[in-house]
């Protein structure tokens, strides 16, 4: 279900073919297995995992729809004041 908020624009770029179902009983284990997989480190898995706890309904599951960093630029550009980080990964 769209929310009002939602772009059909950012919808049509973000791929939803390829996923992972999170079941609520094992979702920090499934977060912290598949963020490692993508090369995230402890520090910024931590900080995922934080973040998500708190905007997910306890015990109920999700479906996780990875998206590659090109696509999530494209559809959301982030600028960097300062210096430019050597590397960035977005999901």
């Amino acid at each position: 279900m769209k929310q009002p908020y939602e772009s059909l624009t950012l919808a049509a770029l973000m791929q939803q073919e390829e996923g992972f179902v999170i079941k609520a009983d094992t979702r920090t284990e499934q977060f912290e297995q598949i963020l490692s997989a993508y090369g995230f480190n402890e520090k910024e898995i931590c900080d995922f995992v934080d973040f998500w706890t708190e905007k997910l309904s306890p015990g109920r599951g999700y479906v996780m729809y990875p998206q590659l960093t090109e696509t999530v630029d494209t559809a959301m550009p982030i600028t960097v004041e300062g210096a430019e980080p050597d590397s960035y990964y977005r999901i």
